[in-house]
């Protein structure tokens, strides 16, 4: 199956660790600064139910909560907001 490393954890595991993190730095006061790799990046368009994109290396991407309960996350472009 492509895309599987032997004896690397899945990516659902990784997802759950991804979100644990993500918990622990939304405590903080905000802004919030996360720098990761983009597997990091993957798992956070998972757990917001974002479609997936590719980055490039060293993108820098806002994600802003909706402002309503029906709207989407805003997610782009660090320099767009």
């Amino acid at each position: 199956e492509g895309g599987k490393i032997e004896g690397a954890e899945p990516f659902s595991a990784f997802v759950h660790r991804v979100k644990r993190g993500l918990e622990q730095a939304l405590k903080l006061p905000e802004p919030v600064l996360i720098v990761a790799h983009g597997g990091v990046y993957w798992a956070i368009q998972s757990l917001l139910g974002a479609p997936f994109s590719n980055l490039l290396n060293c993108a820098a991407i806002y994600h802003r909560p909706p402002v309503h309960p029906t709207h989407p996350w805003f997610i782009g472009p660090l320099d767009s907001e």
